[in-house]
């Protein structure tokens, strides 16, 4: 039987403990990191000189449409030169690296900036280090094909090519960079020379706002945690839901991807839970033994197994909604 859990509460936290203690746990369990990423030739541009013709040519208003062109050309062909394929292996390992990013990480602040849990640093770093080599390695393959790629773009863009639109081959090479950077979260606490020509009502002001932007990101990154749950578990619920077999074969099969994505779900749970939250560790726990213990074929085979991993399932994305939506609750008391 699944455990009642408790919404994991960053205000109740601190309110149980000084500020200065939840900052201090915090600042042990999780870390900030932020992808910059820099590629060129991935999307489009206007042509402005071929868009005023074509609003001539067919007598519509000037702002009724607009042409862009492809910068590098067409880049999703099965059979790609190889100017190109250099050129789609950068872009392909930049979103590479975003999404191994985004995935094992929580978003913090607007600017990019994620949270993920300390424990996971070294791992995150080897990894998104391999990344950039792999990024700086394509990039040296490409930067000498860049004048193919021109003659290349030139042809497919026939009289709508400007040269003087793309980087010289000089300057390629600067158009292309990958890096992660991790850094500690900020300490509320610390005083500085600032504060110090302040007024104690101001001082306390200000560390009320920090505190309070603080708690609400915090809150928000668990609300990304518990939107993945229900998401993965959601999926894999309603995959057995639908699976039925019948004289004439099987209806909605499901892939063996459906508990693959589970067990992944499970590692990431084990790095996000930033907070140390009993409540995550009990429904990472639920998760881990109650819908990964079977195999596929088992699920397949066994209408009662199937029948009961689905109820659990089933309870195990409503727990997540009801922590997600306390979350959001307190988020909405937070900024209100």
């Amino acid at each position: 039987m699944t455990a009642t859990l408790t919404a994991p509460s960053i205000m109740m936290l601190a309110d149980e403990s000084p500020a200065e203690e939840l900052e201090l746990s915090l600042n042990h369990r999780a870390r900030l990191g932020v992808l910059k990423r820099r590629v060129w030739g991935s999307g489009s541009k206007r042509d402005e000189d071929v868009t005023q013709r074509v609003n001539e040519l067919f007598d519509v208003e000037q702002d009724a449409g607009a042409y862009s062109k492809k910068i590098a050309g067409n880049l999703r062909s099965k059979t790609l030169s190889p100017s190109k394929r250099a050129l789609k292996d950068i872009i392909d390992i930049a979103s590479q690296a975003y999404a191994f990013y985004k995935g094992v990480t929580m978003p913090w602040l607007n600017n990019g900036t994620r949270i993920f849990a300390s424990a996971a640093y070294f791992e995150i770093v080897k990894k998104m280090r391999d990344f950039e080599d792999q990024f700086a390695a394509a990039v040296d393959r490409f930067v000498p094909l860049y004048p193919d790629l021109l003659n290349e773009v030139s042809i497919e863009h026939g009289k709508a090519f400007k040269l003087d639109e793309y980087p010289s081959p000089s300057q390629i090479r600067q158009c292309f960079s990958m890096g992660f950077a991790s850094f500690p979260l900020p300490e509320l606490s610390q005083e500085n020379d600032f504060r110090r020509q302040l007024g104690d009502a101001e001082v306390e002001r200000i560390q009320r706002e920090n505190q309070a932007m603080y708690e609400t990101a915090m809150a928000n990154a668990m609300r990304d945690v518990y939107r993945r749950i229900i998401a993965t578990i959601g999926k894999m619920a309603e995959r057995l839901r639908l699976y039925e077999v019948t004289p004439e074969g099987t209806v909605h099969p499901f892939r063996d991807s459906t508990i693959e994505n589970v067990e992944e779900l499970v590692e990431l749970l084990r790095m996000l839970n930033v907070t140390g939250d009993s409540a995550l560790d009990q429904m990472t726990q639920d998760i881990s033994g109650k819908l990964t213990r079977y195999s596929c074929d088992t699920l397949r085979t066994s209408d009662g197994i199937r029948a009961k991993v689905l109820k659990d399932a089933e309870t195990i994305v409503r727990e997540a909604v009801e922590q997600h939506d306390k979350l959001a609750e307190e988020v909405g008391e937070l900024l209100g």
